[in-house]
């Protein structure tokens, strides 16, 4: 991981943001993480088909939340339908590089986002979490 990457884990780990449920979203939806064995809720607001704001909740580990956080700083402010296209080789390659055996975890916050879009667009699409680590 770079140096930039290691402090935002040290700061997402220690004072996660969005954290919260988000009782003014547009779309919420519940994932499990199979593997991981966590458990997340994911708050979308949209507006003109980017993402707005994003929350999360329940019951996670600290890679998953560090993750949730992560995601929720950087596709806030993005077109909705470019974040459904995001995967695990996306993410390797133009942001992290993660480790295997945090793959499952640091996916779980994505695949919820994408299904809420997905769910949001009224389109009868569920990704499921190894459609992204493969």
């Amino acid at each position: 991981m770079t140096k930039d990457l290691n402090k935002l884990l040290k700061q997402y780990t220690s004072e996660p943001i969005n954290n919260k449920v988000m009782k003014w979203a547009d779309i919420s939806i519940m994932e499990w993480g199979g593997v991981c064995g966590d458990i997340i809720e994911v708050f979308l607001k949209i507006n003109d088909g980017k993402l707005e704001e994003m929350s999360y909740m329940w019951n996670i580990s600290k890679t998953t939340k560090w993750a949730a956080s992560l995601y929720s700083d950087m596709l806030v402010g993005r077109d909705i339908d470019d974040i459904m296209e995001l995967d695990k080789n996306t993410l390797q390659e133009k942001w992290l590089n993660i480790p295997t055996i945090k793959k499952s975890s640091m996916m779980l916050p994505l695949l919820a986002i994408i299904n809420a879009i997905y769910k949001y667009k009224n389109q009868n699409v569920k990704v499921i979490l190894d459609d992204l680590l493969m």
